[in-house]
């Protein structure tokens, strides 16, 4: 039995009306959120709505284009919308209905306040995906009712397939990166070099937090032993020394972890397999279109022309990519959410830190094909090479993790190693 888009709708309003009224949808992306939203307005008839919104997009676009296009434009003029970003500030202000869109995004400490200091009658939250340590602060304002998600829609033939290609890469060997001594001379680096430069860093400061870790547990176990007030208070003190030193190791984990994650976000390697992958899928068929995100705006603007990020925001690009103007475009912390995007069948997820919201969003964003067809999602995830073996790097934790909410009923692995690897992959890029 053929399960419909409509009947999922159907099903997610009722199971709000069956709630307190302050309740939230989780659906995927293009299951039909927004739906759900206007056949509750019209189902309780509300003198007044509040729409909250995670971006500008959304709250001046998306929206809107929604209400019209199932005639509800009368509607939408009896509608106050806001961005989260600004409403948290407000107090005292009373609501009947309240569309509380993507309200994932406002479980921080700073934008819940807008559930504290403000009342409504009905709270209808709508996301496609929430984080554990985020449902625990949104079962205060408004518990999840009813789970439905892109992958079970996938399932059930609502919305198109996902192919996950898993490309793993080598790291280049040419020493190439340039790095500046201490005692002013220069050397010179390659991404291999550089990458087991961190994991050094990080064995020794690991193994430095476990020595001082067992010194002060042994000056603590002395000090509470010995016999004699002089030796008590050496051995006090110097596991106080070593309680200062376990203090600040984890700082100096988090900042070498930072420079590793930059090092690996800015990668040659990736750049350029990235750019010959661009030119493949957009030289296989003329209707197909890409998007490449990367966690560094300077990393995306050369890998590709057409680029939109907060250090150089072109939405107009948006637009060219849905006229069909341009086939593919690069993409840095922005377009995660709210973006209505036509005919994308290609992801490349260049760079990435290992965020499941982040990958359930930008996944989102290649769900609105025919159900017949399949978005390719690809992930390169860097290896180095070392006596023969291939070794993962920190790339392949962040992909697991990023995985972690995801069946990959149909996925696949490629390591490119040789020319015949790579032939391998273009053909597990086409469609069958």
């Amino acid at each position: 039995m053929t399960t419909t888009r409509q009947e999922k709708i159907d099903e997610g309003v009722q199971k709000f009306l069956e709630t307190n009224r302050k309740a939230t949808l989780v659906m995927g992306t293009g299951v039909g959120k927004s739906k759900v939203a206007l056949d509750l307005i019209k189902e309780l008839q509300p003198e007044n709505i509040l729409l909250l919104t995670s971006g500008t997009l959304l709250r001046d676009e998306n929206w809107k284009n929604e209400f019209t296009k199932f005639g509800m434009e009368d509607w939408w003029g009896m509608v106050v919308s806001e961005c989260y970003q600004t409403a948290y500030k407000w107090s005292g202000r009373h609501f009947q209905f309240v569309i509380a869109d993507e309200i994932d995004f406002a479980m921080t400490e700073v934008y819940q306040m807008f559930f504290v200091n403000n009342t409504y009658d009905i709270l209808l939250g709508l996301t496609g995906f929430v984080t554990k340590d985020k449902e625990e602060l949104l079962n205060k304002y408004a518990p999840v009712c009813h789970r439905y998600s892109t992958q079970q829609a996938q399932s059930d033939g609502i919305l198109n397939k996902t192919k996950f290609i898993l490309v793993e890469y080598p790291l280049f060997k040419v020493k190439n990166i340039e790095v500046k001594l201490k005692n002013g001379y220069t050397m010179f680096k390659s991404e291999v070099d550089t990458y087991k430069y961190y994991e050094r860093k990080f064995d020794k400061l690991n193994e430095d937090y476990e020595k001082a870790k067992s010194n002060y547990y042994r000056n603590k176990t002395f000090a509470s032993t010995v016999v004699g007030e002089a030796k008590r208070k050496e051995f006090e003190e110097k596991a106080d020394e070593y309680k200062r030193k376990l203090e600040k190791i984890p700082a100096k984990i988090k900042s070498l972890a930072s420079r590793r994650h930059n090092f690996m976000c800015q990668l040659d390697s990736s750049a350029l397999l990235t750019r010959y992958l661009n030119e493949y899928i957009l030289g296989v068929n003329e209707r197909n279109k890409l998007l490449v995100f990367s966690k560094s705006s300077a990393q995306i603007d050369r890998i590709l022309e057409n680029t939109h990020h907060n250090k150089r925001r072109r939405p107009e690009l948006i637009h060219k990519l849905n006229s069909g103007e341009i086939r593919s475009l690069g993409l840095c912390k922005i377009l995660d959410r709210g973006a209505n995007l036509v005919g994308v069948n290609y992801i490349i997820f260049e760079s990435y830190d290992g965020s499941e919201t982040n990958l359930q969003q930008r996944h989102g964003r290649g769900v609105r094909l025919s159900p017949d067809d399949t978005l390719f999602f690809i992930i390169l995830i860097p290896h180095y090479e070392d006596e023969g073996r291939f070794i993962q790097t920190q790339a392949s934790v962040w992909t697991e993790k990023m995985l972690n909410s995801f069946e990959l009923e149909n996925s696949v692995t490629v390591q490119l190693r040789t020319e015949e690897d790579m032939e391998r992959l273009k053909k597990e890029l086409i469609e069958p």
